[in-house]
């Protein structure tokens, strides 16, 4: 069956085509996974027509993860013996070698992700020192919930001494799933940390306010609707999300 589309112009007809694909893709069972937040936020996508500081294995190797396709183990028919991951801690735990488990767990590729998570708490950091913000970074604090007293490590912590108030920021980096609400539970998520902190903050700041953000970076260089209204909301630019998109 052949689709006519009449009275559309050539770009809206691009468009749709476009858009019918993507859906199409996002159905795949393994290549579609979390294939959905390319959609939220085109902007960080640039790098694939334009490599930009992307190496051309860089680039390469992103338009495989993209697609769940890079050559690991657990990608169907290119198990050598076993489907269990290499490491041999993992394999001792029958831990199947997934992309989301190198990238997010594997104790192997553990300074690879410290590395690239210090890097976008960093950018992130100066951005508000930028305008001209109180910024610490790894702030020691304690949480205090039901009389239990915890020791945590904030890594972000703004105080706006003007406005009276401070930001608590935790930034993390992890592999895009099909949930829907995957950026909002990693938010409720950092709230649920870092809230019983905030009395001990405001001893040390001196400040009452406290907002507490987690802010989730897709692995495979994706934005969130929530991350791109965490930057819209306090004045960062969208270039700047671009930039430690392509970090993540």
């Amino acid at each position: 069956m052949v689709l006519i589309l009449i009275g559309l112009n050539p770009r809206a007809i691009r468009t749709e085509l476009r858009c019918n694909e993507f859906n199409k893709w996002k159905e795949l069972r393994q290549r579609g996974i979390g294939v959905l937040w390319y959609g939220s936020c085109t902007a960080t996508n640039a790098w694939v027509s334009n490599k930009g500081g992307l190496s051309s294995g860089e680039w390469t190797n992103a338009i495989k993860a993209s697609m769940n396709s890079m050559s690991n183990r657990g990608t169907g028919g290119r198990s050598v013996g076993n489907p269990h991951c290499r490491n041999l801690a993992c394999n001792e735990n029958n831990i199947i070698e997934t992309l989301p488990h190198i990238r997010g767990s594997c104790p192997k590729t553990e300074l690879l992700r410290n590395n690239a998570h210090h890097k976008v708490r960093t950018i992130l950091a100066n951005l508000f020192r930028a305008k001209n913000l109180e910024v610490h970074e790894e702030v020691c604090c304690v949480a205090v919930d039901e009389g239990a007293a915890q020791n945590r490590r904030a890594d972000i912590i703004v105080v706006d001494r003007r406005k009276g108030r401070g930001l608590i920021l935790d930034p993390t980096i992890r592999w895009e799933t099909n949930d829907e609400q995957q950026d909002v539970n990693v938010h409720e998520e950092k709230r649920g940390i870092y809230l019983p902190c905030t009395s001990n903050l405001s001893n040390v700041y001196g400040v009452r306010e406290w907002e507490v953000f987690g802010l989730w970076f897709g692995a495979r260089r994706t934005a969130s609707k929530l991350l791109l209204d965490f930057f819209k909301n306090h004045g960062l630019q969208r270039r700047d999300l671009e930039k430690i998109s392509k970090i993540s």
